[in-house]
């Protein structure tokens, strides 16, 4: 299925509208889990991640307050994570090597090995649909600090390096060569796109809901809150 949309984007150049957005759809697999549906919609202001089929529960992101919101519709809560910079420290050793080749129709293939041992496997398309992909960094950035610190909280015995490189450090190597039409991961999470589409723009889509609780996670984790960057 992603070849044939990548062969669809070789073969014609959207036309876009001032007042649209880009739908993207993944197909997404964890380890021992049904695949399941995930949408990823792109405005030059905003990035919403939901399941597309009208939840009540989506993340918005703000890419110019570079501000995180997770909704939860059946608590009527809003986390909101600002950005901020990773301290934790690499674990040493820590020697990635990336292999990177053609996967044909314009495609690369790129295979992350981090201290000898095999991460993941990303096939990607270089320039298509670049500002998605400039979305899905900014909103892989914000949540770097907040994945770092939940690494730092689990016990030794259930770490695993290639989540902290694919998470934290080594994040921008996915995206390296563009848009991801697949990808496998040692965790056993997989995601395949299914296809895109310039949408009309829904404005209701990129608002947040009244009436509900919102949290920061600085104050969660009794941390001072700070202002998002930007603002």
């Amino acid at each position: 299925m992603w070849r044939r949309v990548l062969l669809l984007w070789l073969a014609a150049t959207p036309v876009l509208a001032a007042a649209t957005m880009t739908e993207v759809n993944y197909l997404d697999q964890d380890p021992g889990e049904p695949a399941y549906h995930t949408r990823i919609l792109v405005t030059p202001r905003y990035l919403r991640i939901d399941d597309g089929r009208h939840s009540m529960d989506y993340t918005l992101v703000d890419r110019k307050a570079r501000r995180l919101v997770n909704v939860t519709g059946e608590q009527r809560q809003m986390l909101t994570i600002d950005d901020g910079r990773v301290t934790l420290k690499k674990p040493s050793p820590w020697r990635v090597r990336e292999s990177d080749a053609s996967a044909g129709k314009g495609m690369r293939r790129a295979r992350v090995i981090l201290n000898g041992r095999w991460c993941w496997t990303v096939t990607a398309a270089p320039g298509l649909l670049p500002d998605v992909t400039r979305a899905l960094i900014t909103y892989r950035d914000i949540l770097a600090r907040a994945q770092a610190q939940t690494y730092r909280a689990t016990p030794p015995a259930l770490q695993a390096p290639c989540d902290l490189a694919q998470y934290v450090f080594e994040r921008h190597r996915l995206y390296r060569n563009g848009l991801i039409l697949k990808a496998v991961y040692a965790s056993g999470q997989r995601r395949r796109l299914v296809d895109y589409r310039t949408a009309p723009l829904r404005p209701d889509l990129f608002r947040l809901p009244s009436g509900y609780t919102m949290v920061n996670l600085k104050q969660l984790r009794g941390e001072a809150a700070a202002p998002a960057a930007g603002q």
